[in-house]
């Protein structure tokens, strides 16, 4: 008689490890998952898939939660929903415990726009080599791996706007030029632009957010990079 094959339950460990492999080929944010994992790991890690239940993952909530913010959680806990769908249509697990798992409430971003001093004090306190960048996130709102990825080929400064065509969203958009952002571009080296002026800096390398976080600090401004999406804006960007 034939019978039918059981499944082999991986722990969390073995499936992470799969789990990263898939992400990197499909994920432009793997890295992020990387990191989450780091955190994962150390709590589920022994554990079988199967043994994962709500309640040890509610324990893993307050536990988080004595170290880090409702949102760092939740990216972890959306990563662990997203890792037991995977495994389910891999045949590696059974029932997916983050369906009884309630996400944490996050307050809403709070709005800030950069007084003309703050702006100031900021550029004047970064590197003349990082001011291109620093010019092109205040004025477009970008995100820095966005930035790092231009070239000359996605620029037209005649009809005044950016091309992204790598966003994180995957779908391409236009961004328009003021006179600010203007007057930067043209004054660079024409055969380097805003996204070589870091040299070989890997975009996900810490490196760059540990250089984001001490010309901030340089400037004495307590702001985050992705200063769109925090709510962050510029006083000079929309002239």
């Amino acid at each position: 008689f034939k019978t039918k094959k059981q499944n082999v339950i991986p722990s969390f460990t073995e499936f992470a490890k799969d789990y990263l492999e898939y992400a990197k080929q499909n994920k432009k944010s793997w890295d992020r998952d990387m990191y989450s994992l780091r955190r994962l790991e150390p709590f589920f890690g022994n554990y079988k898939l199967t043994e994962i239940s709500p309640i040890l993952i509610e324990r893993y909530k307050l536990d988080r939660l004595k170290a880090v913010s409702n949102r760092t959680v939740n990216i972890e806990l959306v990563l662990l929903k997203r890792m037991f769908y995977l495994a389910i249509s891999w045949d590696k697990g059974e029932i997916n415990p983050m369906h009884k798992v309630n996400l944490l409430k996050e307050p809403g971003p709070k709005e800030r726009i950069l007084s003309y001093d703050e702006e100031e004090r900021l550029l004047v306190s970064s590197p003349e080599h990082l001011r291109p960048i620093l010019i092109t996130a205040l004025q477009t709102g970008m995100r820095y791996s966005e930035i790092l990825r231009l070239s000359w080929k996605d620029v037209d400064l005649e009809n005044e706007y950016i091309h992204i065509t790598e966003s994180k969203s995957g779908k391409g958009r236009n961004i328009p030029i003021n006179e600010t952002l203007k007057k930067a571009l043209l004054e660079l080296n024409s055969e380097h632009f805003v996204s070589k002026s870091v040299g070989t800096i890997n975009v996900d390398d810490k490196m760059c957010y540990n250089t984001k976080v001490l010309h901030r600090r340089r400037a004495g401004l307590r702001i985050q990079w992705a200063l769109r999406s925090w709510g962050f804006k510029s006083p000079l960007r929309h002239q």
